[in-house]
């Protein structure tokens, strides 16, 4: 791992830690990504240790902040959901 640098998230593949870390750039924060997957000739050593996106121990609240997901977002999600059901079950809309 990189000397200085803290774990700001762990993603499951390269590419989430790749939109992980430009979302971070393009914020204005230092990023950089570890992975163990053998210089990518073993992608799938991933799914053990994950990918580690790295930030300056300064920006670790920041990075955090603007990488976790919306507070209301899983609500959203659940609301949506709800309504899906509602409206099959409703046979007078069809």
């Amino acid at each position: 791992m990189r000397e200085g640098f803290v774990v700001a998230a762990t993603y499951n593949t390269t590419m989430e830690a790749e939109m992980a870390r430009e979302r971070l750039e393009s914020a204005g924060i230092t990023a950089v990504i570890h992975s163990d997957d053998a210089g990518g000739m073993y992608p799938q050593l991933d799914l053990v240790e994950g990918v580690a996106v790295l930030v300056d121990p300064v920006d670790l609240e920041a990075a955090k902040d603007i990488l976790s997901p919306p507070a209301d977002a899983s609500l959203a999600e659940s609301d949506e959901d709800e309504e899906d059901e509602e409206d099959e079950d409703d046979p007078d809309e069809n």
